[in-house]
């Protein structure tokens, strides 16, 4: 291998500690330690979800697309794997090629795959539409917070709710967000 030659590797670590992982090799890069000179990026691919509670309350989640999975890209020496196994005390190691102890090299590309996962607006998450008409709802959001109606249209994510407002019905249009399940 080059000296100075960058690639991306996986390191396995323990599932949920993944976060935990890469802001210590982060901080430790950050610090101006010996090793800012091997690593130059550290990624958990993630991905911002709306998940359904009990009661019907939804709530935005971030979840790791490859559990037990961080990804460094760096110039691997013998020094440099040193030093990101001595890093932390959880154990882990380098993903490494079937039959081998050489660590696998993750090609460009797919790391551009998961960075665009984590790059991913709010907005074009994708929202489970838990409703269906006749469904009794309550408004949460908005200048009629607390109001209680009956789904009448389910459109996509959008829901035409019929609403009692000071003793008169009214139809809105809401997002499936706006509204909790009675």
């Amino acid at each position: 291998m080059a000296k100075n030659e960058q690639h991306w590797y996986a390191l396995c670590v323990r599932g949920g500690r993944e976060t935990r992982v890469a802001e210590t090799i982060s901080n430790a890069v950050a610090s101006g330690s010996l090793l800012s000179t091997y690593v130059t990026q550290v990624l958990v691919p993630t991905e911002k979800r709306y998940e359904n509670r009990t009661g019907g309350k939804r709530v935005l989640r971030e979840r790791c697309l490859m559990p037990g999975n961080v990804f460094v890209r760096c110039n691997l020496t013998s020094e440099c794997i040193n030093m990101l196994l001595n890093i932390d005390n959880d154990a882990f190691r380098f993903q490494c090629l079937p039959g081998t102890r050489t660590p696998a090299i993750i090609a460009d590309n797919q790391v551009a795959a998961f960075m665009g996962k984590v790059d991913e607006n709010i907005e074009n998450i994708e929202v489970e539409n838990p409703f269906a008409v006749n469904d009794k709802v309550r408004v949460t959001t908005g200048s009629f917070t607390g109001f209680n109606g009956v789904v009448e249209e389910v459109h996509g994510k959008r829901l035409k709710v019929r609403v009692t407002v000071f003793g008169r019905e009214t139809l809105m249009e809401l997002d499936c967000t706006e509204v909790d399940k009675q």
